[in-house]
């Protein structure tokens, strides 16, 4: 959350065809982008979370979705 809106989220339980391309399973990031006045998920800017991103999320991913792969 940014300003109490999303600015990104995390998946894994979809597959991905538009933009960057990302099979079931395989944790991805989405960001979202105002638009007017509304925050909408932009798919194409989808990618695979940073060495960041999975030591802050991943050992809560894998509580979760202990099937979740990354990268």
């Amino acid at each position: 959350m940014k300003d109490r809106h999303a600015f990104m989220d995390l998946d894994w339980g979809h597959q991905h065809i538009k933009g960057s391309k990302f099979v079931k399973g395989k944790v991805h990031v989405h960001f979202y982008e105002l638009k007017n006045g509304t925050y909408v998920k932009n798919g194409k800017k989808s990618r695979f979370m940073n060495n960041k991103e999975m030591k802050l999320y991943g050992s809560i991913i894998r509580k979760v979705a202990p099937q979740a792969k990354f990268r």
